[in-house]
């Protein structure tokens, strides 16, 4: 019985190295691609997203010459201020690291799961490729809030007062709550700059003017108004939009010039018709009673 025993033993110690290989780590670089998470969770339509993969050399050797390039498929796109392709000159093996990217879903994007796929390469090998999927939640009935530049009157110039009218519309199919509008300028100074407009509903739209003082230091050109809408929807969840709109300020003297309005031609011959029958109806007659009285005076 002690003999099968220590035999069995010492087959079971022979069997450790041979075990032990199939779960050590290669010395050759390989990955291991998992989406870490997404936010939001579920995606919006309409919305940006930021992505996070966790990259993982479970390989023991360096992987040099790293190329990870994200190709998102509709309805998803990369924002302009992100670049698809990122490059390693070296990942240390065993080593754990996150590629974090920002997208931005399709208005039009449909409820359901949409595939995203990362391709990558060690050195000049071939490229491999790792597909994650995104889930996006149906649109949500929200309100989208726009300004459009309407005018501004009187033209301003340096130093000047004008009143600049914009409208704000709702063109989404939700409503928006306790809406503020506030304006920003660095060359006016904003007499009233935060206005409560309250709830807007879809198709919704309402003027807006403020009231402006140009600085005295600003040169004539066009300069940008900043305005902002803040909002909240039916779940009291905050939302803020940003709209940019351009003055123009004229030079004073071209303004002052404008308002000095010239008399028409017309209006002095209106002058001389109306002096001519005040002189034959009313002067000219006064004048001759008076004659004809010292004359009867004298006889």
């Amino acid at each position: 019985m002690k003999l099968v025993r220590f035999s069995i033993l010492g087959l079971f110690l022979l069997l450790i190295p041979v075990l032990s290989l199939g779960f050590a780590p290669s010395e050759t670089a390989s990955f291991d691609i998992n989406q870490l998470k997404y936010d939001p969770y579920p995606a919006e339509p309409g919305e940006y997203m930021t992505l996070w993969i966790e990259i993982h050399n479970k390989g023991t050797g360096n992987a040099d010459n790293v190329v990870f390039e994200l190709e998102p498929r509709y309805p998803f796109s990369l924002d302009m201020s992100e670049v698809a392709t990122r490059e390693f000159s070296t990942i240390p093996g065993l080593y754990t690291m996150v590629l974090q990217y920002k997208m931005r879903v399709d208005k039009d994007a449909l409820e359901g799961w949409n595939e995203i796929k990362l391709k990558y390469k060690i050195d000049d090998g071939s490229w491999l490729e790792k597909e994650t999927e995104i889930y996006i939640t149906e649109p949500p009935n929200k309100a989208e809030l726009k300004v459009f530049y309407v005018g501004i009157e009187p033209k301003t110039y340096p130093g000047g007062e004008t009143t600049l009218s914009v409208d704000l519309a709702n063109i989404a199919s939700g409503s928006a709550y306790y809406t503020i509008v506030k304006a920003e300028s660095e060359v006016a100074e904003i007499e009233v700059n935060e206005i409560f407009i309250g709830t807007m509903d879809a198709d919704d739209f309402d003027t807006i003017d403020f009231k402006l003082k140009i600085k005295e230091n600003v040169k004539p050109g066009r300069y940008p108004v900043t305005v902002k809408s803040y909002y909240k929807d039916e779940d009291d969840k905050r939302y803020e939009t940003e709209d940019t709109i351009y003055i123009k300020v004229y030079d004073a003297e071209e303004v002052m010039q404008e308002l000095q309005v010239e008399t028409p031609w017309w209006q002095y011959l209106a002058y001389i018709i109306v002096a001519l029958i005040i002189i034959k109806y009313f002067i000219t007659p006064a004048v001759k009673k008076t004659i004809s009285f010292f004359r009867k005076k004298k006889k």
